[in-house]
């Protein structure tokens, strides 16, 4: 499938160890040049963080260059990795996967699914049995007649989460 992923990470620190991992196995993806590359790290930072993430730690212009480059479909930037940034009120219509490796709740999770549900016919979000489970407990709050019944099954099976335009 052609789009766009986003991986979202408990710490920055987890973001530049997963970035390094994935430019082990695919060296040609990475680039110091934000206008190059198919992987990015998207974090703000200070002169105090260590030495190894300064290269990932970008200005306000330089993000927004970087989320345009994201928007972009024809763009090879394929990949992001972020902790919180771009998580509310970024479009993203090319976005097509979602993997979180943090624990969402409440109005933050329910604002990353629909950081791409408008744009895809399908969003695909990985994770586990988790995320269903705080879906659930979101809707229960606020949705009480869509909320499932307590014990029933997710529709979908609990790593993918679909839904199609009408």
């Amino acid at each position: 499938m052609d789009g766009k992923a986003m991986i979202v990470c408990m710490s920055r620190r987890i973001c530049v160890e997963l970035y390094r991992e994935i430019v082990k196995l695919r060296p040609d993806w990475e680039s110091e040049a934000d206008d190059q590359g198919t992987v990015k790290v998207v974090m703000t930072g200070s002169a105090s963080d260590p030495p190894d993430w300064q290269s990932h730690i970008r200005n306000k212009l330089r993000r927004e260059a970087l989320a345009d480059r994201f928007r972009d479909p024809a763009d090879p930037l394929r990949v992001v990795l972020v902790r919180d940034m771009w998580l509310t009120g970024f479009d993203a219509p090319s976005l097509h996967t979602m993997y979180m490796d943090k624990p969402m709740r409440g109005h933050g999770l329910m604002q990353a699914i629909a950081l791409a549900v408008p744009h895809e016919e399908a969003l695909r979000i990985r994770d586990d049995v988790a995320f269903f489970q705080a879906v659930q407990a979101v809707l229960a709050k606020r949705a009480p007649g869509d909320a499932p019944r307590r014990g029933a099954r997710p529709r979908c099976p609990p790593d993918h989460l679909a839904r199609r335009r009408p």
